[in-house]
């Protein structure tokens, strides 16, 4: 995700995650197989490389990439950038660099042995981006992005969460609701009316494998049951605030959603990627799930040698 508002997303979800996250920042809770699918991935990616490479990671986030890297061989110099300017602390042995996008690089030329990304390269400008990574690749120095695939189910749950977000945050009218009422109460004291109680129900109704629908209308319910014993403002706060995240994550999930490829922009990615001097390998996909869907790309290339 790039872009002003993209970064302002995440950022706020990487403050919120806070230290000793285990993330992936897109990757469905539930989806543990997932977890040690792409962990996977990134120890194999480590164990040929030279004592004391370094490898870049792009779009790093909490670092997952390198944390299973360096689970894998302690001696790597790893470094993370991401263009979020508050990212949580880095995992043992690695460096995060915050502010950092992709398309312009802080790194000296041949800087890198290799480049990694994990559902965060297809978020830039992809063709931008191929030349910044030949650039900073030794020569012989290697790539791995894992990608979005547009058929994913990790795509799949977060646009299907979206949907139970968008309907909570935008389309019940809670807030708008919630905000009426507490500037209301800034003249005359009101009890809460059942309407905000039974909108939880009805979240629950309309989304059950979507815990965030009642988690969000849970919070509006209990900021206006608190607000009979604070001052409107208070409360007119918490439901901006409320809000602001949910928007953020509308944001992220949107942009995912704009990111994940098919068959026609991962091989438009890859030929970005020849054209900038990368011998690329056919993309080939991860870890099909039991109902035959792809959960990612894997695109491998290497930079000419001398």
């Amino acid at each position: 995700m790039t872009g002003p508002s993209g970064e302002a997303a995440w950022a706020d979800y990487w403050a919120a995650a806070g230290p000793g996250s285990q993330g992936g920042g897109c990757l469905p809770k539930a989806m543990q197989q997932v977890e040690a699918l792409l962990a996977r991935v990134w120890r194999e990616a480590a164990r040929p490389l030279p004592r004391g490479a370094r490898v870049i990671d792009l779009a790093t986030g909490d670092g997952v990439v390198l944390r299973a890297m360096r689970a894998e061989r302690a001696d790597l110099k790893l470094i993370g950038v991401d263009s979020a300017s508050v990212l949580p602390p880095a995992p043992r042995g690695v460096s995060l660099q915050s502010g950092v996008r992709m398309e312009k690089l802080p790194f000296a030329d041949g800087h890198a042995a290799l480049a990694t990304s994990q559902f965060g390269y297809e978020y830039g400008d992809t063709a931008r981006i191929a030349g910044e990574v030949v650039r900073l690749l030794k020569p012989s120095g290697g790539l791995r992005f894992v990608l979005h695939h547009s058929a994913s189910p990790i795509v799949a749950h977060n646009l299907e969460r979206r949907r139970a977000l968008a309907w909570a945050a935008v389309e019940s009218g809670l807030i708008g609701k919630a905000r009426a009422l507490a500037t209301a109460r800034s003249r005359v004291d009101i009890p809460t009316p059942p309407a905000f109680g039974a909108a939880v129900a009805e979240a629950k109704r309309l989304f059950p494998t979507q815990d965030v629908a009642t988690e969000f209308a849970t919070a509006v319910w209990q900021a206006v049951e608190l607000g009979r014993r604070s001052p409107p403002a208070e409360t007119l706060r918490a439901l901006s605030v409320l809000e602001g995240k949910a928007a953020n994550e509308m944001a992220r999930i949107d942009a995912l959603g704009g990111a994940a490829s098919d068959e026609y922009r991962i091989a438009g990615i890859a030929r970005e990627l020849a054209a900038a001097g990368v011998r690329i390998d056919e993309p080939t996909t991860l870890g099909e799930n039991g109902a035959g869907r792809p959960l990612a790309w894997l695109l491998v290339g290497t930079k000419p040698g001398r």
